[in-house]
């Protein structure tokens, strides 16, 4: 079961995959007590944190999630180093701050409760933005890479567009649909994206 929260002023999409054994959250922006609060709520451990990518509006609660917790928290190489620096993670904009919390790089394929979780880099939005495919769930968390007609921005420190246009093409030539949980906005389904995002239509 997939639960979210939005959360913090970028209004981003925290994701809660809810097993029997415990519960994982993907991307936990901001609002700690309220993803706490929601982590409560199902009696259940948390048992990691995965990080789509290291923008401030993505990571802004690990910390303390980690000091709650101490869970292990997985990303890529490159967004470990980007959530160590205020310009790469964007908080200089806004209140500037870095990840402290001990980070474990991402295998090719991440193992937890039993669940075989499949990490698929996607570099573009930034050179570190992976995304997660839960094959028992069907579900294809694809951070600030793939959203609802659309797709993320490569303005930023990193960024590039032929990078992320690469990155959409291996999106969408995978062989299945899946559900999408984006990092903003609201859920939408790869196939429907095939059909209908702009971005697509120029693979």
């Amino acid at each position: 079961m997939i639960d979210h929260l939005t959360v913090g002023f970028m209004q981003e999409n925290t994701y809660l995959i809810m097993r029997e054994q415990g519960v994982i959250i993907v991307d936990p922006g901001a609002e700690c007590t309220k993803i706490k609060a929601a982590i409560s709520k199902t009696q259940k451990p948390l048992i990691a944190i995965l990080l789509t990518h290291a923008h401030f509006d993505h990571i802004g609660a690990v910390d303390e999630l980690y000091e709650a917790y101490h869970c292990p928290i997985y990303a890529s190489c490159e967004a470990i180093n980007m959530s160590q620096n205020s310009y790469t993670n964007l908080s200089d904009q806004f209140t500037p701050f870095t990840l402290s919390s001990p980070i474990k790089t991402l295998p090719d394929e991440l193992k937890l409760l039993d669940l075989s979780i499949e990490v698929i880099n996607t570099p573009g939005h930034t050179d570190g933005d992976v995304c997660f495919y839960v094959p028992q769930e069907k579900a294809l968390f694809t951070g600030d890479t793939l959203f609802q007609g659309s797709a993320g921005r490569t303005d930023f420190p990193t960024g590039n567009l032929s990078t992320l246009m690469h990155s959409l093409k291996v999106l969408k030539e995978l062989p299945f649909d899946a559900t999408v949980y984006p990092g903003h906005m609201g859920t939408t389904t790869l196939d429907q994206e095939r059909q209908t995002n702009a971005y697509f239509a120029q693979l």
